[in-house]
């Protein structure tokens, strides 16, 4: 990829903190003063992208290629199951689904009302205090990605 340019912006979109489903967005846009660059995809993956630059009043190359690396996200949606209702201090199960071509996770974390939930590896959970409760998942993946779903159980008084 050649540009011609006087100055250099280099923006790449990046991924949103957390959200509840990727597109596959397989293409990337580089904006340059003077000038955007799109270049396209065909399948996910990571890729390096390797920009030359030239100066558009004397013609002159810039002596070193600009880099960047890119990573393809594939496409994927998270679901959560949470029960509507459960009883004070009993325990309840949750079960989440992740549609797409699967992920390697790296990690995933439970919280119940902003708070981080005791044993945040399983999805088995108890709240001794009645009333509604939020439940937000989050599964981070070893490519990066954030994925996040919440609802909400109301727990009833025994």
């Amino acid at each position: 990829m050649v540009i011609s340019l006087i100055a250099l912006s280099l923006s790449v979109g990046m991924a949103q903190e957390c959200v509840s489903n990727y597109n596959s967005a397989k293409c990337i846009e580089i904006d340059v003063k003077g000038g955007k660059v799109e270049h396209c995809y065909e399948e996910p993956g990571d890729y390096t992208v390797k920009l030359t630059l030239v100066n558009k009043v004397t013609g002159a190359f810039y002596p070193e290629e600009m880099q960047l690396s890119v990573n393809v996200m594939p496409e994927l949606r998270i679901s959560l199951e949470i029960p509507t209702q459960a009883m004070e201090g009993e325990s309840f199960e949750t079960s989440f689904f992740i549609e797409g071509e699967s992920p390697a996770i790296k990690s995933i974390e439970w919280m119940i009302d902003g708070q981080s939930a005791p044993g945040s590896t399983t999805s088995l959970m108890q709240i001794d205090t009645p009333g509604v409760h939020t439940i937000r998942l989050k599964v981070i993946t070893k490519n990066g990605m954030n994925l996040c779903k919440e609802g909400t159980v109301e727990i009833l008084e025994k």
